[in-house]
C-alpha cells in the first residue's frame, strides 16, 4: 500500500474517533519504533517529530511542543553566559550566504527521560511548517520577513508610505494608467462572457479612485495601532497577563472582481 493510502486512512480513522467523542493519544514508544528516526530515510525519531508529523498529515491548526525550558539557548542554559534567544529562524544572512542557524547554536546532552531534547524540537517545528512547494515556500519566507520589516518600522514611515498610496491614487498620470488597465480587464471579462453583477464591481472610475484616496488618508490620520495596551490582568503575584497590539502578519486574501479592495487591504496592512 503507497505512503499516501497510509496516511489517508489514518486520517480518516481519527476522524471518525473524534467524531465519536474521543480524545486520541499519539506516542512514540521506542519499543515500536526501534530507535528509528535519526537518518533521512526515517520518519520520525520522538514525539516532537511525531506530533510535526501527525500535525502535517491531519491538517491541524496548531501544533504544541511542550518543555520545561524557558526557550532556545545559544548554548545549554545551565552554562555559564547561557543567552536565550528572542527569535530562531532556519537560516541567518551572514556576509551574502545563508547559514543554518542550528551552526550558531551548541545544543546539550538530550534529556535523561527522553530522546529528543530542543534540538529534536526546533526540527520538529520546522517541519511542521515546511507545507507547500519549493516556490511557495521561497514567497511564504519573503512575505514574511517583510511583514516583520514593516512592524518594526516606526508610525511616522508607515503613515509616509499610505500618504504616498494616497497621493499616487489621484495623480493623473496614475488615474490614467489605472483606468487603461482596467479597460483592458473590462474588455477581457466581457470576453470570455462574465457575469454582469461581476463586470460592474470590476469597473473603476476616477471618483471611486477618489474614494480610494480620501479613505487611506483617513487612515492615516489615525493613531498608531500598535503597542496599545487593552488591558492588565494580575494572574498570581508578579505574574500579569497583558493584552497589548501588535502586527497582524501576513495575510492571504481571496477577492473577487473588485480591483478597489487591494489598495484598501494593503492600506490597513501597512497601518496594522
Amino acid at each position: 500500500m503507497s505512503e499516501s493510502k497510509v496516511r489517508k486512512q489514518v486520517r480518516d480513522s481519527k476522524r471518525i474517533l473524534i467524531k465519536c467523542g474521543t480524545s486520541i493519544v499519539t506516542n512514540e514508544n521506542d519499543a515500536v519504533s526501534g530507535n528509528l528516526g535519526y537518518t533521512s530515510a526515517d520518519v520520525f525519531s520522538d514525539n516532537d517529530s511525531l506530533a510535526a508529523l501527525c500535525g502535517k498529515a491531519f491538517e491541524v491548526d496548531t501544533v504544541l511542543l511542550l518543555t520545561d525550558v524557558r526557550g532556545v539557548y545559544d548554548r545549554p542554559p545551565k552554562s555559564p553566559g547561557a543567552q536565550l534567544l528572542p527569535f530562531y529562524f532556519d537560516y541567518i544572512e551572514k556576509e551574502g550566504m545563508k547559514r543554518n542557524k542550528s551552526s550558531e547554536i551548541l545544543f546539550g546532552d538530550k534529556s535523561t527521560c527522553g530522546r529528543g531534547g530542543m534540538e529534536a524540537k526546533i526540527a520538529a517545528a520546522l517541519s511542521a511548517v515546511s507545507h507547500g512547494s519549493k516556490e511557495e515556500k521561497v514567497r511564504a519566507n519573503r512575505a514574511r520577513e517583510e511583514a516583520r520589516k514593516l512592524g518594526r518600522m516606526e508610525y511616522g514611515e508607515r503613515r509616509g508610505v499610505l500618504e504616498c498610496i494616497a497621493r499616487k491614487l489621484v495623480e493623473e498620470n496614475s488615474v490614467e494608467m489605472i483606468l487603461e488597465a482596467n479597460r483592458k480587464d473590462l474588455e477581457e471579462a466581457m470576453e470570455v462572457k462574465t457575469d454582469e453583477h461581476l463586470i460592474k464591481r470590476l469597473k473603476l472610475t476616477r471618483d471611486k479612485l477618489q474614494t480610494l484616496s480620501s479613505g487611506i488618508l483617513q487612515i492615516a490620520a489615525e493613531d498608531d495601532p500598535l503597542g496599545v495596551v487593552k488591558s492588565k490582568l494580575e494572574v498570581a503575584e508578579g505574574l500579569v497577563l497583558t493584552e497589548q497590539t501588535v502586527p497582524i502578519g501576513v495575510l492571504m486574501i481571496i477577492f473577487e472582481s473588485r480591483p478597489d479592495s487591494f489598495p484598501q487591504i494593503a492600506a490597513l496592512s501597512i497601518a496594522r
